[in-house]
């Protein structure tokens, strides 16, 4: 029986080990009241951030990065999820995990915000 168990326990570890092989990204920053467009990501700042983040992030996907997690907060990591939503029609083996913090995070966002 514990040979059964310490068998089990070595498969699940190479399984974790595989998936931690990947190269994963994180994405954590400023809300958009601290951004100096604030919430208007049509800013000509807003779109070079936007564009140059991309440009990073395809540079990463090439370096074999395929894992890409967000802090899902308004502003900069709502941003760079959006950014990896797009890239992923482009790459479909990139993946993006939404590291939310607690259930009522969207609580106090308006309804525009919680859609997208």
């Amino acid at each position: 029986m514990l040979s059964k168990n310490i068998f089990g326990l070595k498969n699940k570890l190479k399984e974790l080990d595989n998936k931690l092989s990947n190269k994963v990204c994180c994405f954590t920053g400023h809300r958009p009241q601290s951004l100096p467009w604030r919430f208007n990501e049509q800013d000509e700042r807003c779109i070079r951030m936007k564009n140059k983040l991309k440009e990073e992030i395809i540079k990463a996907i090439k370096n074999g990065y395929t894992t890409f997690i967000s802090g899902m907060a308004l502003g900069f990591d709502m941003i760079c999820a959006e950014i990896i939503l797009q890239l992923k029609k482009e790459y479909p083996n990139i993946k993006l995990i939404g590291a939310i913090p607690c259930k009522t995070q969207d609580k106090l966002w308006n309804e525009k915000d919680k859609q997208k």
